[in-house]
């Protein structure tokens, strides 16, 4: 699996709470999108280099204006926090955690780049992935939408997509991970404003294509909103061994551990015992002829004439 094109991370962080742009929104997973393997522990010492060509590159933004919107959202990134609902199942005492997003950003005007470090309290949700409590989703999938709360119920969406089931939250818990707690005071204009546009985009430009909105009310106020939904899984490519890639395209499933640990074992049993063709049987006429021939080669040797 190439890892330059895939984003992973902790179901916890895909439900935390915090305000983005666009902008702000992009960086962060063309970070996350350069992490080569999810299941090795980062430091904070490990940088992630952005260019402008790469950034355009990423989300077919103009490659003109791409460093102007990587420095501008790259220093204003660095003054909004992130909330991590119940952090640690170790600590259930822990409520949250509130941090940064990166811990140091380096700009290089000349060259249109900018390099940066997560911040450590992130580190845990981006890397060391064992558990099967994680997101994952091809970046491509989201790099046609063009609203951060499109991409932000996208995430949310995938996440829950291993469940199979339809998915129902309570609109102040949805309004909170979106950072919208203080705005779009009724649920209709919550709706009109954010959700459905984010729906159609959805809709439009990923591997969601069925998606309808419902909603549940408490006496004349709706306190719930409902997503129908089916994830369009792509056709898994044939390998030339016949194994299974390590990490399906997306999931956040509790068995992946179980269903890792059997794709590791074939790997194994493959390289361990190669198949051997088996030899073809030869036919009774078949034996004759060639002992006949042999006899000719021999009584040749001999200055001899083969006996028929």
């Amino acid at each position: 699996m190439d890892y330059k094109k895939i984003v992973c991370k902790s179901n916890n962080l895909t439900k935390a709470s915090f305000s983005m742009t666009l902008d702000q929104k992009r960086i962060v997973l063309a970070c996350i999108a350069q992490i080569k393997d999810p299941r090795i522990e980062l430091t904070r010492d490990d940088e992630f280099d952005i260019t402008a060509p790469y950034f355009a590159t990423l989300f077919n933004v103009s490659l003109k204006n791409s460093y102007y919107q990587l420095k501008e959202a790259t220093e204003s990134l660095q003054k909004e926090v992130v909330v991590i609902h119940n952090p640690d199942i170790n600590d259930p005492n822990l409520s949250r955690v509130v941090t940064n997003w990166f811990s140091v950003a380096k700009y290089y005007d000349g060259e249109g780049r900018v390099i940066v470090k997560f911040n450590e309290a992130i580190i845990p949700y981006i890397s060391n992935l064992k558990n099967g409590c994680f997101t994952q989703y091809g970046i491509n999938q989201i790099a046609k939408l063009k609203s951060v709360y499109a991409i932000r119920l996208y995430e949310i969406l995938i996440c829950e997509a291993w469940r199979n089931q339809d998915y129902e939250i309570e609109v102040s818990i949805l309004k909170k991970m979106l950072g919208l707690t203080d705005k779009y005071t009724t649920t209709f204009e919550f709706k009109r404003c954010v959700i459905l546009p984010a729906i159609a985009s959805i809709k439009k430009n990923t591997n969601i294509t069925e998606l309808e909105l419902g909603q549940r009310r408490s006496g004349r106020d709706v306190t719930h909103l409902i997503f129908k939904y089916s994830v369009k899984k792509e056709a898994e490519k044939p390998k030339i061994n016949g194994t299974k890639p390590l990490i399906p395209l997306f999931n956040g499933h509790p068995e992946y551990t179980v269903d890792s640990e059997a794709i590791l074992e074939d790997h194994k049993r493959l390289k361990a015992a190669p198949k051997t063709k088996p030899k073809k049987a030869i036919a009774g006429g078949d034996k004759q002829r060639i002992t006949v021939l042999k006899q000719a080669i021999k009584g040749a040797n001999k200055n001899e004439s083969p006996v028929f």
